[in-house]
Formats: C-alpha cells, structure tokens, sequence
C-alpha cells in the first residue's frame, strides 16, 4: 500500500555544508511502498554566508535535492525509528566581493548521507527528529590569488564530511 508523507517547510541545520554552520528550510515527501519501506525525497536551502578569510570576502549558499530509501521500525503505535540513505546533489553558490568583485556563479555540489530519524505520529501529524552524516564526494578548496606577493591562499576547502540534523512537522494522508 503506497502512502504518501508531506512535510511542509521545517527547519534543518548542517555543519561542513558550507564555511560555517547553516540554518535552513526543508521540505521532504516520503512515498510509503509498504509498512516498513519508503522513498524519500527532500530540498534544502542554505542562504549565503559571508566568509573574510585570506584578505578576501566571499559569499557561499547551497541549495541541494535528496532521493533515497528508507526503513522504519515501528517501536509502538505512535513512535518509529527509521534508517535512510540517501544521495543529495545540490549547487553550491560563490561570489566574491573583494578584493575584486567576481560573480563566480554555481557549482555542482555531490554527497551521499545516511542516518537515523525518530518520529511520533498523532492521527494524521508527525513530528520527527532526525541526524545526518554525509560524505562529500567531490570536494573543492576555493582559493584566492594575490598577484603581489605572488601566492595563493585557501578561502574555504570542503571538508570529507558534515552533518544535517533535522526537525520537521508534517502530515501523513
């Protein structure tokens, strides 16, 4: 039996996505293809940060989709825990303000995550609270070059792994 799982608009906040840590919204459906299994598929957004390092001022924003699979364990009539995978590809934002202005544009941004997301359902709401680990899999170090002196220098190197911690709010129909 297919049941869909609509979350409106919840908060998610990540650490090793971008320079610093990143509060933004959320939305996930998941499509129930059984009592235990689903697909999940999410966007986020994380907006711009400002980042002055290396004598530069950069601006770093991510938005990025997710699709994966997902298992839940039924712990009572009202709570389950469920374990989902999912790969999330994504466009990260840069834009640098000085020394001198360049609108670098986006750039393709690839992770995969795995986790696990405790929800409690009452009727047709559910609250759940979830945690994320995530491995990039293509890493960049954006870096700022100086003319005088000759060198460069690394404004923002991605690192091999983040974290996403989510609470969402959302229906089940």
């Amino acid at each position: 039996m297919m049941r869909p799982e609509a979350s409106p608009m919840t908060q998610a906040i990540s650490n090793g996505l971008l320079p610093n840590t990143a509060l933004g919204p959320l939305l996930r459906a998941e499509l129930e293809l059984g009592r235990n299994f689903a697909v999940a598929v999410g966007a986020q957004f994380f907006p711009e940060q400002r980042l002055t390092r290396a004598g530069a001022d950069a601006l770093f924003g991510l938005s990025l989709a997710s699709l994966g699979p997902c298992y839940r364990a039924h712990l009572s009539e009202r709570w389950a825990l469920a374990s989902c995978a999912s790969l999330l590809l994504g466009s990260l934002g840069v834009s640098v303000a000085s020394p001198e202005p360049v609108n670098e544009g986006a750039r393709a941004w690839l992770a995969g995550a795995c986790g696990l997301r405790l929800s409690f359902r009452t009727g047709a709401l559910e609250l759940s609270l979830s945690g994320e680990a995530l491995a990039h899999f293509a890493r960049k170090n954006y870096t700022v070059e100086r003319q005088t002196p000759k060198r460069t220098e690394s404004l923002f190197a991605e690192p091999a792994a983040g974290a996403l911690v989510t609470f969402t709010t959302g229906a089940r129909f």
